[in-house]
């Protein structure tokens, strides 16, 4: 465990091969962007020597569609991490994260059907006013979060972990009908399992296959493949060197929804590319749609991109071993 802070950023922007102008719209529909920063802090030792507790921050937010349905979020997180053996090679992790989310939209760009003239949306005519009878577009709701990992060093270039999440424990109340007329639409559960392993080939090359699966309400998503990384510097294999990736994603949907819905379906190829350069990393990754959507997105999906500092303080090295990094 050689990092003692870490700094990060990353961006995704999504659908706008889908959402660009068109006969219909000429100003087009602003693509689904998220947001997130997050620092993290470890302490040198837990209440034993060769553990250590975790601290951080993390801000997310979230635009979507015409209407600017956004999320911004700020939580904290606290984790503790056990040593599992003497040599310190080994570890399981626990943590909680809670906060707050602000949910808004801009109701001023929603079209009914009263903004209807035969031709299509004229936002000049008037809108029911019972539609927003209680209606909040801007509120603020707090969300728990628990995770658990474990993880462990096989040898110098090879590593291996192992995850569980479960979000939204508390179920908040994502409504925007408030107050007297309020209508409940509690956030359901969210599941999130992760694991992977690191083989060093040789000591110049190694392959990390991984896996990610995802599980919210009635929907789920799989992701699953490998990376192939190449060490700068063959006598420090955790320190700079160059990460290329294939990633292959599956969903699905109800299983009491109509055919196809159902089913297990493509959705996705993902390429990715990470550079480690002396506690600086930066990486991209790039969505191309192979499922239905590819007609209407012409096989153009989601784009990621991403930066990262890792350091320790000076005069104040760890005496843990070991971190996986992914």
């Amino acid at each position: 465990f050689p990092v003692t802070i870490e700094i990060s950023g990353i961006y995704r922007g999504q659908w706008a091969s889908v959402l660009r102008p068109n006969e219909l719209d000429r100003q087009g529909t602003p693509t689904f962007r998220t947001y997130s920063a997050s620092v993290d802090f470890r302490t040198q030792k837990g209440f034993i020597d060769k553990d250590a507790f975790g601290v951080g921050i993390v801000m997310e937010g979230d635009k979507a569609g015409a209407a600017d349905f956004g999320t911004i979020s700020v939580e904290a997180s606290l984790s503790y991490f056990k040593s599992l053996n003497y040599k310190a090679t080994q570890y399981i992790a626990i943590g909680f994260q809670g906060g707050f989310m602000q949910r808004t939209i801009n109701t001023t760009k929603l079209c009914f059907g009263t903004n209807y003239d035969g031709v299509g949306c004229n936002p000049s005519l008037p809108t029911d006013p019972s539609l927003f009878n209680g209606f909040d577009d801007r509120f603020i709701m707090y969300d728990v979060n628990f995770g658990l990992l474990w993880f462990m060093k096989i040898k110098e270039a090879s590593d291996a972990y192992v995850g569980f999440a479960m979000h939204h424990l508390n179920r908040p109340n994502e409504s925007f009908i408030r107050g007297g007329n309020s209508v409940k639409a509690q956030v359901p559960f969210k599941f999130t399992g992760h694991g992977g392993v690191r083989i060093g080939i040789n000591e110049r090359f190694a392959l990390g296959p991984k896996f990610i699966v995802l599980y919210q309400g009635k929907q789920w998503e799989t992701n699953f493949g490998t990376d192939a990384r190449i060490h700068f510097n063959t006598r420090e294999p955790n320190g700079d060197g160059f990460s290329a990736g294939v990633m292959y994603r599956i969903v699905g949907g109800d299983i009491q929804a109509a055919y196809k819905d159902q089913a297990i379906n493509s959705e996705s190829i993902i390429l990715t590319a990470k550079i480690d350069w002396r506690g600086l990393s930066a990486g991209t990754a790039y969505d191309i749609n192979i499922g239905e959507a590819r007609y209407a997105s012409r096989s153009k999906g989601a784009f990621e991109i991403f930066a990262s500092y890792q350091g320790s303080f000076k005069k104040r090295r760890s005496k843990t071993m070991f971190c996986p990094s992914w």
